[in-house]
């Protein structure tokens, strides 16, 4: 529907626009982030971190079907010393450098450090927060990365059928209440992300 995180689509065109070279996603669940950037970025590739292996088979699957599945690299447990150990990887690339795309339910405190991970100080961050699992975790990654980066927090739309009309438009004979719950997204109240562009 498009309707997905809809607040997100103009960092992830940024990112898009920037060219990286390595893009790296923490928490990638079925694909949707990892598979859609590699067909956005033909010339990128992808680091995909998901602990639950249906989620990635899932993300395989998805990946193959859209044939982007040779660009992609499925990993389990991303840790720091993981991320760490990407620097000469990604020093490598060349140009575009490396942008980040993370929801790993409250393990962001933790991992977006780039004191621990050196490179994360020249990458683009798009860092799902989870305040119920890591209290405090936006004013902790602000202090962290307010030397580094410009600082944008993103905050949840509620969602409107309306907003989507030029998709729902063509299906017709639904009910109304059917339309809004198609673009629903069933959020435990407010959501919020940090968008960190490199200084």
């Amino acid at each position: 529907m498009g309707s997905f995180e809809h607040e997100l689509h103009p960092a992830i065109g940024e990112i898009a626009d920037s060219g990286p070279a390595t893009v790296v996603n923490v928490g990638s669940a079925e694909g949707y982030y990892s598979v859609g950037m590699a067909l956005r970025l033909p010339g990128s590739r992808v680091i995909a971190y998901e602990v639950d292996e249906r989620l990635q088979a899932a993300a395989r699957r998805l990946a193959e079907s859209n044939a982007v599945g040779a660009r992609i690299e499925t990993r389990g447990l991303c840790t720091v010393a993981e991320l760490a150990g990407l620097e000469a990887r990604i020093a490598g690339a060349g140009t575009g450098g490396a942008a980040v795309i993370m929801d790993c339910e409250g393990a962001d405190p933790e991992l977006a450090d780039p004191e621990r991970v050196p490179w994360l100080a020249s990458a683009r961050l798009l860092i799902e927060l989870h305040p119920a699992s890591a209290p405090g975790v936006l004013e902790l990654l602000r202090a962290r990365l307010a030397g580094t980066h410009e600082l944008q927090v993103i905050g949840f739309e509620p969602r409107r059928a309306s907003l989507f009309d030029a998709v729902l438009g063509p299906l017709r004979g639904l009910r109304r209440i059917d339309r809004e719950l198609l673009v629903a997204e069933y959020r435990d109240g407010s959501q919020d992300w940090l968008w960190a562009t490199p200084r």
